[in-house]
């Protein structure tokens, strides 16, 4: 891979998290708590400390793009 397609997917697995911090901080998940991913990963939607359904199923469709 040469070092204009490395810059170009880091631009955008950066842009990707970014959408996922947004996401995470819209609805209240605690991304850094252990466990708490992978519940997002299973739909369970109870570890949003903030009620935002269509941040959660954004955060969580960009989990699992990213996974």
């Amino acid at each position: 891979m040469n070092d204009y397609a490395y810059q170009r997917w880091l631009t955008r697995l950066e842009g990707i998290d970014l959408e996922i911090v947004r996401a995470a901080i819209i609805c209240g998940v605690p991304l850094l708590e252990p466990g708490v991913i992978e519940r997002v990963l299973h739909d369970e939607a109870w570890v949003c400390r903030r009620e935002n359904a269509a941040a959660f199923y954004k955060l969580r469709g960009l989990l699992l793009m990213h996974e």
